[in-house]
């Protein structure tokens, strides 16, 4: 896979600081009809002061609890949905009828990942100013959790280059190597009970102004219908647990225990 500098916990910062470049953490639950686009703006007004920006953009399409990556609920065309950013717009708070969603983003290569406690912390904070201004407004259901980190690996080999052999297979495929790409779905089961999946995506990125590189994205989505709208702190935080098991399962242990290069 090439040449990989050394992933760390998510807890670190400074030089030695994780590949993280982007995490979003939310809740998605049953439509909300007084949600519309006169409701979202009244409601971002409360938050105007920590997200002075405001844009509108495409509503997430209908979905549900599938392995599919990103929260997807509902039915029919897509609803309004708002971003509120920070003034240096290193966090970003997404608003739709059915979903409210945290982001962490590294606009700068300075930028200082504040560690999942603190995101963490952070969302349970609004969401709880969510479940009061929503007083009135019919029933919060909360329907599924999600917790995704998007991982930039760097890499001394072009990320167009890195290359993937399947030794399972007798024979060579035809053709000249290209990039490697896989994704990598996993139920997770409680016994019988299917409590969500787990989705790991790998592949050639880029971003403006920056060189091509790695990206790994990571995505645990647990079932939170029937849950209370008070345990979805709780249930974000398993949620975080089991995609940062899969970081660790899927990083070569010698990059993250003895910092090496591989």
């Amino acid at each position: 896979m090439g040449q990989y500098a050394r992933p760390v916990p998510d807890t670190q910062s400074g030089p030695a600081a994780p590949p993280v470049i982007e995490v979003a953490l939310g809740v998605a639950f049953e439509p909300l009809p007084d949600l519309g686009a006169v409701g979202l703006a009244r409601l971002a007004a409360h938050w105007q002061d920590e997200y002075p920006v405001m844009r509108e953009v495409p509503g997430r399409p209908p979905g549900g609890l599938a392995p599919a990556g990103g929260i997807q609920i509902g039915t029919g065309a897509p609803p309004s949905r708002l971003w509120l950013l920070s003034a240096d717009e290193n966090d970003l708070v997404q608003l739709q009828n059915d979903t409210l969603i945290i982001n962490w983003r590294r606009v700068r290569s300075e930028d200082v990942y504040p560690g999942h406690q603190e995101l963490l912390q952070r969302f349970r904070h609004l969401w709880a100013e969510f479940q009061e201004r929503m007083i009135g407004h019919g029933d919060l259901r909360p329907r599924l959790v999600e917790w995704t980190y998007v991982d930039r690996l760097e890499s001394s080999v072009p990320a167009r280059d890195l290359t993937f052999v399947d030794g399972s297979l007798e024979q060579a495929l035809p053709g000249v190597a290209g990039s490697f790409e896989f994704r990598i779905v996993r139920e997770l089961r409680q016994g019988d009970k299917l409590e969500g999946y787990l989705a790991v995506v790998g592949g050639p990125a880029s971003a403006p102004g920056a060189e091509p590189f790695y990206a790994l994205n990571i995505t645990t989505k647990l079932d939170a219908a029937g849950l209370p709208v008070t345990g979805m702190g709780d249930l974000l935080q398993q949620a975080h647990d089991r995609s940062f098991e899969a970081f660790t399962a899927v990083v070569d242990a010698r990059l993250r225990d003895e910092g090496g290069r591989e």
